[in-house]
């Protein structure tokens, strides 16, 4: 059986090692730290609803969840 990998994991994992722990992302959302692991891993992808909660808790956009970003060479 071949998991499922959502497109958003990256970029998930690439946000949350600039601003915080996956313990301290699950403690400010009163979720288990193994389901923001999962999240972060692709294994599962949160809800709508949840991922306005986690780009709050992080101080991002809902966007930048998802967006790789750019970077301009001078």
């Amino acid at each position: 059986k071949q998991e499922k990998k959502y497109e958003s994991q990256l970029r998930l994992y690439d946000v949350l090692e600039k601003k915080v722990k996956q313990a301290e992302l699950a403690r400010r959302l009163d979720v288990s730290e193994s389901m923001v692991s999962q999240w972060v891993t692709g294994r599962r992808c949160p809800s709508l609803a949840v991922l306005h909660q986690i780009a709050d808790a992080l101080g991002v956009l809902v966007c930048e969840l998802f967006v790789q970003q750019v970077k301009h060479h001078a």
